[in-house]
């Protein structure tokens, strides 16, 4: 096995560093989402939107559960409970990650929407 040579060992760390950062920066999107939630619910939803982003294939309420760490998650029928009666606000959910969104992707600027007539009455 050959010694990486400076400029190698230099792009591992970057890499290492932005994975470091893509972690932090998804735990401050959840954090954002925390007042969507009561205290219980948010610890699954995270749980469960975390294991939806890094689990490939269908996503079925079985299969997340079985990539959540094992000494972390709770009963499986918890996150059924969850998504079936779980006490979340959505409409608050879209207003925080919507302001974050635009924050980060158009700080400043007007910004254009474009709407479908799929839910005019």
């Amino acid at each position: 096995m050959s010694v990486p040579n400076r400029r190698q060992r230099g792009n591992h760390e970057s890499a290492v560093v932005r994975a470091v950062d893509g972690w932090q920066a998804w735990q401050r999107l959840l954090s954002l989402m925390a007042g969507a939630f009561t205290a219980p619910s948010r610890l699954l939803f995270s749980e469960l939107v975390t294991a939806w982003v890094v689990l490939p294939g269908r996503h079925t309420i079985t299969r997340l559960w079985q990539t959540i760490d094992d000494g972390r998650r709770r009963s499986h029928d918890a996150y059924h409970r969850f998504v079936r009666a779980g006490k979340w606000e959505p409409r608050t959910l879209w207003q925080l990650l919507g302001r974050e969104m635009v924050h980060l992707f158009c700080p400043v600027g007007d910004i254009y929407l474009a709407r479908c007539g799929a839910f005019d009455a």
